[in-house]
């Protein structure tokens, strides 16, 4: 009997240990910086900042606010499954004032849309996701140097 309990133990833990790494494996594909983390409705939301490194200072009618960075949101759904098909979009409002309203495409497990950070301070991002019958609302601070 003490034989089973232990094998099942081992089974147990093993498949813990297993889903551990799946999610760690999943999370450590993702590009850029963490910069938040928050929960809309039992959703999970993170979101990865990626630097272009000047990459959009040569797009066309961009002039004075030009893509520096690519903003993603993850986004995990009460049973911990990734949501794959959402409309999503972003409101950036930075420090001098000026608001970029861009719709976010699927990408690489997430959603992504090109964003201007060029002025240090403190931006405001607020993000609304459809996903079926669930809109999620999400806004925090981000401080660029």
């Amino acid at each position: 009997m003490y034989k089973y309990l232990i094998a099942l133990a081992i089974i147990l833990i093993s498949a813990m240990a297993l889903t551990a790494g799946a999610r760690q494996a999943g999370e450590s594909e993702r590009k850029g910086k963490q910069i938040h983390e928050s929960t809309v409705n039992a959703y999970s939301l993170a979101y990865n900042l990626i630097d272009m490194g000047g990459a959009g200072a040569e797009m066309e009618g961009h002039e004075g606010s030009a893509p520096t960075h690519h903003l993603m949101v993850y986004i995990i759904d009460p049973e911990g499954s990734p949501v794959n098909e959402a409309k999503v979009g972003f409101l950036v409002k930075g420090p001098e004032g000026k608001q970029q309203k861009v719709m976010a495409m699927g990408m690489a497990g997430g959603y992504g849309a090109d964003i201007s950070l060029q002025h240090p301070g403190e931006y405001t991002i607020r993000t609304k996701a459809v996903a079926g019958d669930e809109t999620l609302l999400d806004s925090f601070e981000y401080k660029a140097d």
